[in-house]
């Protein structure tokens, strides 16, 4: 129950009549239930909730549910419409300011609980200090991944990285870099899945993301994007390569310099708007 006044004795016995009825209510009430009072926390502009490993197997990210803006309680409701993961050794200089904040005092709260294992809830003022409200054990997870699968992990991650950086570079075809996507174009989200086993993969490649997509598309008039492969896999998940679809996308009779505009007219609209990939 927020907005009650320390200073009103009244507006505080009102307030906890009032939750113990909500707990009357549901049939949640227990005699011996306790009632926590704490100072509400102004200006706050990022709140929500952060488990220090993923809550399915344990994996190295902090998953991190929030929300913006002033209000606290979609998080206490468990509610938070936003997520995004941040592995557990990025390097803080990566990262915006108020997240580098949170992930600095998450690792103390580490520390101080010698465990990484944490379910947090947490808010970051309009300053990006961070307010701590709750800190519970991950009941979901009991122990963290083995350490030799997670040395595996990284060397995986840097692989990935180095592979991502190679791909956007400038190519054989228009496009001074690329974007990718799991379900645009030949959405291979839907029809292999996330996590597709090598059959289904190798299959999806030689059956259409190789040459065939290409071939099909020239016949009709597009561009020739030859011996550019439509579909790469990061980790075990694939993407479609956004530069690739886009070309074959655009009439072949087209002045280079007219595809040149064309294509950093698509990248634009759809880096601005994400929710087009679909």
């Amino acid at each position: 129950i927020l907005d009650i006044s320390p200073k009103s004795e009244s507006a505080i016995k009102n307030g906890i009549k009032l939750l113990k009825k909500s707990y009357e209510k549901n049939k949640n009430f227990y005699p011996k239930n306790q009632i926590l009072i704490q100072n509400q926390t102004l200006e706050v502009n990022i709140s929500g909730v952060i488990f220090t490993r993923t809550p399915d197997i344990g994996a190295p990210y902090y998953v991190i549910n929030f929300e913006e803006g002033g209000t606290t309680t979609k998080t206490t409701s468990g509610i938070s419409n936003k997520t995004i993961k941040i592995y557990r050794d990025v390097k803080l200089s990566k990262l915006e300011k108020h997240w580098k904040a949170l992930v600095i005092s998450i690792k103390e709260l580490e520390k101080l609980c010698d465990t990484d294992l944490l379910d947090i809830e947490f808010g970051i003022t309009n300053s990006s200090n961070v307010i701590i409200f709750q800190v519970r054990p991950m009941t979901s997870v009991n122990k963290p991944f083995d350490k030799k699968f997670l040395k595996t992990f990284s060397e995986q991650l840097k692989s990935n990285k180095q592979k991502y950086s190679r791909l956007i570079k400038k190519s054989h075809i228009p496009g001074k870099n690329t974007i990718f996507s799991d379900m645009s174009d030949w959405n291979p989200s839907e029809i292999i899945g996330h996590n597709p086993n090598n059959l289904d993969f190798s299959l999806y490649e030689y059956l259409i993301t190789n040459d065939v997509w290409d071939k099909a598309r020239t016949a009709l008039g597009y561009q020739d994007v030859t011996s550019y492969k439509l579909m790469v896999k990061f980790g075990n998940k694939p993407y479609i390569d956004i530069r690739g679809s886009f070309n074959s996308l655009i009439p072949k009779n087209l002045s280079k310099k007219l595809t040149r505009k064309l294509l950093e007219f698509y990248f634009l609209k759809l880096t601005k708007n994400p929710y087009l990939h679909d």
